[in-house]
């Protein structure tokens, strides 16, 4: 991957039911991720959202058209 393309996507889940009671979990991008020297990751957030609790990170693969996954 470029520089410029993200080596992860960064994502807040959010639990539901289905009408039948399936439990699934819709994610959100919040924002990316890329790689660094030192094998940290360096992660930059989008603006003017207010996120809290817990946070998802996937890795972007060349398949990735853009879509997060909507349920685990």
């Amino acid at each position: 991957m470029s520089k410029n393309t993200p080596d992860y996507r960064v994502t807040s889940p959010d639990s539901y039911k289905t009408g039948n009671g399936e439990e699934k979990t819709y994610y959100t991008d919040v924002g990316s991720g890329w790689k660094i020297k030192n094998g940290g990751i360096s992660i930059k957030l989008r603006q003017n959202i207010a996120v809290s609790g817990e946070l998802v990170i996937f890795a972007n693969t060349a398949a990735d058209d853009g879509a997060t996954p909507n349920n685990e």
